[in-house]
């Protein structure tokens, strides 16, 4: 099974694992392994499942890893609170930077700051490189209103080549709300650099307009507008040109 996994041949491994349950079903290994497989084939509601599953069956015999693919797992389908206990499962026995992260994400997504913030915390003092922890770090200070604690923790994550484009997106977000207008421009056009997206492209328009920058934002729904495959991104986009050009006669008049 190991090979075939390690080889990216994952049908011929879903044979073999399917083989060695059916010749023992309580074989927790070959269940794991066949969740792992569904993670690598993206289907992760599936992979949540089995290791359920597993865990139910051999409570006894899981590690730390475990729970915490599980719980990363969970974090990904948005199911939080179940996220969170399987991430403080997993650092009983596996203490170590990236468990700690999942907690503090888990905390976060929860709104629960007081947590998010000693889990953070506590992966920084295991790991003081991981861009993650510093970009979620920032989301928890400006979430606060912690303005240069924020921009401390932003500049951390960068020098740590954060590249997330979702998080750096969502920092743009929160700076804008902030009223940090200059520096979520900046963030939503590195998120960009990371993975040009429609839905990212559009929030750095929004901004541009917000601060009276016409002429850039016209251009850049106009690419959300030849470029989107989605309709409700495409509308708001034209929308949001005409608005600027009857903004921009206006001036002119």
């Amino acid at each position: 099974i190991n090979a075939e996994y390690m080889g990216e041949n994952y049908d011929r491994a879903e044979q073999h694992i399917e083989r060695a349950l059916q010749m023992n079903r309580d074989n927790i290994d070959a269940r794991l392994k066949l969740a792992e497989v569904r993670v690598v084939q993206s289907r992760i509601e599936e992979a949540e499942q089995i290791y359920d599953n597993a865990i139910d069956r051999s409570p006894e015999t899981i590690s730390g890893k475990v729970y915490a693919r599980l719980a990363s797992i969970q974090i990904r389908l948005g199911h939080h609170e179940e996220a969170r206990d399987n991430y403080l499962r997993a650092a009983k026995v596996w203490p170590c930077g990236l468990t700690w992260l999942g907690l503090g994400v888990a905390y976060f997504r929860l709104g629960d700051d007081l947590h998010c913030e000693q889990a953070l915390n506590e992966s920084n003092v295991l790991d003081n490189l991981n861009p993650t922890t510093w970009a979620y770090l920032c989301l928890l200070c400006l979430k606060t209103g912690r303005s240069e604690e924020a921009d401390a923790a932003f500049n951390q994550a960068l020098k740590q080549s954060l590249r997330d484009p979702e998080i750096i997106a969502e920092i743009g977000i929160q700076q804008k709300v902030a009223g940090k207008v200059r520096l979520a421009e900046a963030a939503f056009r590195r998120s960009l650099k990371e993975d040009d997206r429609s839905s990212t492209r559009l929030l750095l328009a929004d901004t541009l307009t917000q601060m009276r920058l016409f002429e850039d934002a016209k251009v850049e729904y106009g690419v959300v507008a030849a470029s989107t495959q989605l309709e409700t991104e495409r509308t708001q986009a034209l929308a949001q040109i005409e608005v600027i050009d009857k903004v921009l006669l206006a001036a002119e008049e």
